[in-house]
């Protein structure tokens, strides 16, 4: 696999001619795209649950494409590049923008940072997540890849009689919850569609079980239980050295393909590329210090 991620967090789609230059990109050059279609509780394609991606006050950059469905598009113009639908789960906004109602308060948790997520040990805020899951297999998608699939933190909090407080699970609780919630979106698009589902995870530690004993995604296991087809660990913005040390981990296992990119040097990352045979660009808006264009991005690929 060759593959780039399309975030929703930047520039890069403003227009439908923009995104054409940026598909085709992908198409000439990648086997797999993973298009962020929702950010935070939001949507960018017809969904049956969540508003369309400007009703709503996220507090993030919105890009200004015309393109009222932007998983549809890419799904009927792909070519033949795998498109996946790239989902943030779990994690929702800032503290500071206030819950419009959306979900109810009880659903919602937040970290030492003010950022506020859906609780996955509600069994109600399971089945949004579910269905959102299934909601997006609708489209011709070729893969559903899921971010956030986590907790955010040891020290959380929950709203109790209306107000903030520590939210009281312990650790096997919360593996429980995550792990729970895997199974089922796993079981549930199995049913409707035969796609990979794949997980993005984080590269904190220098092993697999650090992920699960920092954010309770415990995905290596996943692995093994056969309820999660691929993890992709997040490996950008991280030191030559600790790149090195996880390609002796994912290059051996089929199942792991790294992502890379994003805040490092053309160099760094013409460098990290070539210690994997398949690897997962992020992203096409925002890749690279030296020059963020598709001539440098270019240039990677080839290097």
């Amino acid at each position: 696999m060759k593959g780039i991620v399309f975030d929703t967090w930047h520039g890069g789609f403003e227009t439908q001619n923009i995104f054409d230059v940026s598909l085709n990109f992908a198409k000439e050059n990648f086997t797999d795209l993973f298009l962020q279609v929702r950010r935070r509780g939001d949507a960018l394609y017809e969904s049956e649950y969540e508003p369309y991606i400007y009703s709503i006050p996220s507090g993030y950059y919105i890009p200004t494409t015309d393109i009222d469905d932007l998983l549809g598009y890419a799904c009927k113009n792909k070519g033949t590049l795998k498109v996946h639908a790239y989902l943030t789960v779990l994690q929702l906004w800032r503290e500071k923008n206030a819950n419009t109602g959306q979900f109810p308060d009880e659903w919602l948790m937040k970290d030492n940072g003010g950022i506020v997520f859906l609780n996955p040990r509600i069994p109600e805020a399971q089945d949004y997540i579910v269905n959102i899951c299934k909601d997006v297999c609708k489209y011709d998608i070729d893969g559903l890849f899921l971010e956030k699939l986590r907790y955010c933190g040891d020290l959380l909090w929950t709203i109790q009689d209306g107000k903030w407080e520590v939210e009281p699970s312990t650790p096997a609780e919360r593996d429980e919850a995550v792990t729970t919630l895997m199974r089922r979106i796993y079981t549930e698009v199995k049913k409707i569609k035969d796609i990979p589902i794949s997980v993005c995870v984080k590269t904190q530690g220098d092993d697999f079980t650090s992920s699960k004993t920092q954010t309770h995604c415990d995905w290596s296991q996943w692995l093994t239980d056969g309820i999660l087809d691929y993890a992709y660990p997040m490996l950008i913005n991280k030191t030559f050295d600790h790149i090195e040390t996880w390609s002796g981990m994912v290059e051996p296992n089929p199942k792991t393909i790294p992502i890379l990119g994003c805040y490092s040097t053309l160099a760094e990352l013409i460098q990290q590329k070539n210690l994997f045979t398949d690897y997962i660009i992020y992203s096409l808006a925002n890749f690279s210090k030296d020059k963020k264009d598709k001539v440098s991005l270019k240039a990677v690929i080839d290097g």
